[in-house]
């Protein structure tokens, strides 16, 4: 009734659309993530800056006492850098780290536990329509063997060699 492969294609469609399993993945995901970030508070922290500016004034009527042909362009630029490390003194950045990290070890067997499950669930499942599709088979099968066995004894009663209460039986 069934191919071999079928299981397969069953599992790997259920691990493709399952939602549960990508919820799981997106969950490793975010815990990777999140332990990135907290190894990268272990390290120093650059930061930079840059400002432009500039201005012009005008030579008619409001700098009285400048000569015309002195420039009243002005323009500058300000930039600048900061660096900074938190010093590790008590282990807080290291514990941090740790628990990011345990954080993201549990998040990736949890979701080995949700594929698990879902295999089990989908062979569970695959498994025990099979054993029905055997059962119907067999039912089907007495059927017939006693529909055969009518027929026979049928044809006993009509050569008088069996009654109508075997034939009723």
């Amino acid at each position: 009734l069934f191919r071999d492969d079928t299981l397969t294609q069953l599992v790997d469609a259920a691990l493709k659309e399952h939602f549960d399993v990508r919820i799981a993945a997106e969950r490793v995901l975010q815990a990777r993530a999140a332990l990135g970030i907290r190894r990268a508070d272990q390290f120093p922290a650059i930061d930079g800056s840059a400002d432009v500016a500039a201005s012009r004034a005008s030579k008619r009527g409001a700098a009285v006492g400048i000569p015309e042909e002195a420039d009243t362009d002005v323009s500058y630029i300000q930039a600048g850098f900061s660096l900074g490390w938190e010093l590790d003194v008590w282990g807080r950045l290291r514990r941090l780290t740790e628990a990011a990290r345990a954080q993201y070890l549990a998040t990736e067997e949890a979701r080995h536990g949700v594929i698990t499950t879902l295999v089990a669930d989908v062979s569970q499942t695959y498994l025990t329509l099979r054993a029905l599709d055997l059962e119907l088979e067999i039912a089907r099968r007495t059927r017939d063997a006693a529909y055969e066995g009518l027929k026979l004894t049928e044809a006993r009663r009509a050569s008088g060699v069996a009654s109508a209460l075997d034939v009723r039986q």
